[in-house]
């Protein structure tokens, strides 16, 4: 599948309306479990996390916190060493890693995942790309 990312880069406009215990962004998910996604963005009690799985193991990105009913810019880049967070232009944080997503057959979905856990608010201009951006993402 030509959405199964090796390397990437998500960037996309979110304004949450409500937090939720899980609320789904973006993604190729596997089956329910963190080290079956290939990658994914979600919001749990008001913070943004990102995931990477290669099917034995996951990867998580440093989380960020949002504020209801504002605008937030975030970004999720990741290569076979590395794995960076923005939000709203700032750098959050990096991590080491070397894993490479695990590819699978699921859809992309936007918005809500394969078990539903709908995003309460509104997404906009969402890109993703097949490689590791390496420029400032503010």
């Amino acid at each position: 599948d030509s959405l199964d990312l090796e390397s990437g880069t998500i960037m996309f406009w979110m304004k949450p309306s409500a937090f939720e215990d899980f609320a789904f962004v973006v993604g190729k998910p596997g089956y329910g479990a963190g080290k079956d996604n290939n990658y994914l963005v979600f919001v749990r009690n008001g913070f943004v996390r990102s995931v990477l799985g290669d099917g034995a193991s996951e990867i998580s990105a440093v989380n960020a916190d949002l504020v209801l009913d504002r605008w937030h810019h975030y970004a999720l880049k990741w290569n076979d060493s590395k794995l960076q967070t923005y939000i709203d232009g700032q750098f959050i944080g990096e991590i080491a890693q070397d894993l490479t997503p695990l590819e699978n057959t699921d859809s992309l979905y936007i918005g809500k995942g394969i078990s539903n856990y709908p995003f309460n608010g509104a997404i906009d201009n969402l890109k993703l790309y097949n490689k590791f951006i390496n420029k400032n993402l503010k």
